[in-house]
């Protein structure tokens, strides 16, 4: 379910920075616009996530309740998958290719067959989160920028934006369907992603820098930094997808 944002978490005119890191919220430029799948009526749904995580089925499962109501219609599964990119993706390109890597995984096309030959629909949900720099025209004030010794802006006016890239496949007989969007981002320290960046297989992600250096939860530190989980800000994104 959609959860509006308080505007004071939005970066913008009415940022306050509620939580005291300097961070917030930065809404996506590709999400706004409505994504839609035609599924056939009285249809029954296997829905796959690339992803055993909660952070990731918990978001779609409470879509599937929103669109299909009662769990008779459909049934939601969590399956373990590999991305094929570095652990701290980076860009958007490469956030991408990882959700759709884990789409095209062994075990998700093997459960795909399965479906296929029970003449059910499948609906495939694959998540991978990436660090971006994103250039800024925001006029910010000069406290925040540095804030607690932590840089948010680089002398080129780019900040490290976190996103969820996020692949969408319907697979119904023969049929098959793709959508992808980009959720809206949360901001952290440049130091974190230059960290995971001085690692050049960068296999540990900027989140496992900010636990080491304040503690905070690897996975959820989007919580802590903004007051709004990184669950919530995916399931904000999925909100978009409609059914007909």
């Amino acid at each position: 379910m959609f959860r509006p944002y308080p505007p004071t978490t939005i970066l913008g005119p009415n940022y306050v920075d509620p939580s005291g890191f300097g961070a917030g919220i930065l809404p996506s430029r590709e999400v706004g616009s409505e994504l839609s799948l035609k599924i056939p009526k009285n249809s029954f749904a296997a829905v796959l996530v690339t992803s055993t995580k909660k952070v990731k089925t918990g978001p779609v499962e409470n879509l599937c309740q929103e669109l299909f109501g009662t769990t008779k219609n459909w049934r939601l599964e969590g399956i373990k998958t590999a991305s094929g990119v570095p652990e701290q993706p980076y860009g958007k390109d490469e956030g991408l290719l990882g959700a759709r890597q884990r789409a095209q995984s062994p075990q998700i096309i093997e459960r795909l067959q399965q479906i296929r030959r029970e003449g059910k629909l499948a609906l495939v949900f694959s998540i991978e989160n990436y660090l971006e720099r994103e250039s800024t025209n925001l006029e910010l004030p000069e406290k925040w920028i540095v804030r607690f010794g932590r840089q948010y802006l680089n002398s080129q006016r780019q900040w490290v934006v976190d996103r969820s890239a996020i692949s969408i496949e319907l697979h119904y007989g023969e049929e098959q369907t793709q959508l992808s969007l980009i959720s809206d981002g949360v901001i952290l320290p440049i130091k974190y992603l230059e960290a995971a960046e001085a690692n050049p297989e960068r296999s540990r992600t900027a989140g496992h820098f900010i636990h080491q250096d304040l503690g905070l939860d690897s996975g959820n530190w989007h919580q802590d930094f903004t007051d709004i989980s990184r669950a919530q800000i995916i399931e904000n994104s999925l909100s978009y997808l409609s059914v007909r």
